[in-house]
């Protein structure tokens, strides 16, 4: 073997593996490139099969299917050759992440079952845990909810037993949300406090703030608001320490609603009012602050700084070109001005018709649906989630069908969940 192949093909490599981890892909796609014709040269199969492994993981996150897909069969393809069942398994589990990238759920499975059923016993059993994390979240998309739990069940002692304690609270997370959309409430809870616990002794507040709202929303949905609120306010401080302005706006804003449930209007607005001033932006976000803000001086029969806040929500609505909002930020604008032309005894009644008009109303639940939508479609997670819990709260109060909705929620909390975890290792 050349000793200067070697240590060309060694440098290339180990700057290609720095540049995954670091999440520099182009980098890394050309630092292995340049790897393949040395592998080549050195004729040691399993050193171009690593090669060629490492290179399609590098191609699958730009987000090259194909090629990614023909170099894990051909690394798949060596390894069967010369019998290397860490190299196969390695390489199937690459062809179900791109499964799983194209929506091709059941290959997916295919590939991390045969992953999982080769994968050698003296071979790191962290990354098995991986896999079955992997394949158990598959299922889970699936909505084969009894197999995700096996599975993740599987994953989360394999992060026990190799002192892993991160995976371990994300995969309590996980199989929170698992028990959640299995109806089993009170072991979700159950779940993410012990995700809480272990986040807490490890210092991780981004993936701790995570799962304290998720747990106030499970308290949020179940009734207990004063749980729900204690949640999310350590939710909201542990975002707002880490430096993470936007969500901790946004968690803020949910405490607030939590605290209208109970009726505690005066904290509902010191924390409305705190969302606001870190928000920092004049978009739809500031604009439904506002709509939130006087919603609550209605509920305290304020109607003057109501109509103040529903004209500044409506004058933002138009600013940023969102007709729906405005219409229905302006029909509100003209009930209260007419409200305000009655007696006082009238007044309070037809104020309780309108609030619970607003509240409970068909349109608002649609328009609010919509919103949430459209908040998903522009990556902006957090409020979609905002928007997804106001329409589960509505639709729960007027007994309308909630599944979709409590998908919708199940969907987003993932996305935001993947977009606060730490990267896991991809070699």
């Amino acid at each position: 073997m050349n000793d200067q192949i070697v240590e060309r093909w060694r440098g290339l490599m180990e700057e290609g593996t720095r540049n995954l981890s670091n999440d520099n892909y182009e980098e890394a796609e050309n630092c292995f490139t340049r790897c393949v014709p040395l592998a080549l040269e050195l004729i040691v199969p399993e050193i171009l099969a690593f090669t060629l492994r490492l290179l399609a993981t590098a191609r699958l996150r730009l987000g090259k299917l194909s090629t990614a897909e023909i170099e894990f069969k051909q690394a798949a393809r060596i390894c069967i050759e010369i019998q290397n069942p860490k190299g196969m398994a390695e390489a199937w589990a690459g062809l179900a992440n791109v499964a799983v990238i194209r929506g091709s759920l059941v290959e997916a499975v295919q590939w991390y079952e045969r992953s999982i059923a080769i994968y050698p016993v003296s071979s790191p059993r962290l990354r098995l845990g991986m896999l079955y994390s992997d394949l158990g979240q598959v299922y889970a998309s699936q909505n084969k909810l009894e197999k995700a739990e096996q599975v993740l069940i599987v994953a989360k002692k394999l992060c026990q037993e190799n002192n892993y304690p991160r995976g371990e609270g994300e995969l309590n997370v996980l199989l929170g949300e698992i028990s959640f959309r299995r109806e089993k409430r009170n072991l979700a809870k159950q779940y993410l406090r012990n995700a809480c616990r272990i986040f807490t002794v490890i210092s991780d507040n981004q993936n701790l703030a995570s799962a304290l709202q998720y747990l106030a929303f499970l308290h949020y949905d179940s009734g207990d608001f004063r749980d729900a609120v204690e949640c999310q306010q350590r939710s909201a401080i542990s975002r707002l320490k880490s430096g993470e302005n936007e969500e901790g706006s946004d968690g803020l804003f949910f405490l607030s609603k939590i605290e209208q449930g109970l009726g505690d209007y005066y904290a509902a607005k010191e924390h409305l009012a705190l969302s606001m001033e870190i928000y920092g932006k004049r978009d739809l976000g500031l604009a439904l602050r506002y709509q939130a803000l006087a919603w609550i001086f209605i509920q305290e029969m304020n109607w003057q700084k109501a109509e103040k806040k529903f004209r500044e929500a409506f004058e933002l609505f138009l600013e940023i070109k969102d007709t729906i909002r405005a219409n229905e930020a302006q029909e509100i604008l003209e009930y209260l001005a007419m409200a305000q032309k009655m007696n006082l005894n009238n007044q309070a009644a037809r104020i309780q018709d309108f609030a619970q008009l607003f509240e409970d109303g068909n349109l608002t639940l649609e328009a609010v649906q919509k919103l949430g939508k459209l908040c998903e479609n522009r990556h902006n997670y957090i409020t979609a989630l905002q928007c997804y819990w106001q329409a589960l709260y509505i639709a729960r109060k007027d007994n309308i069908e909630v599944l979709n909705i409590e998908k919708s929620i199940q969907r987003i909390s993932r996305k935001v969940r993947k977009k606060n975890t730490v990267k896991k290792n991809k070699i």
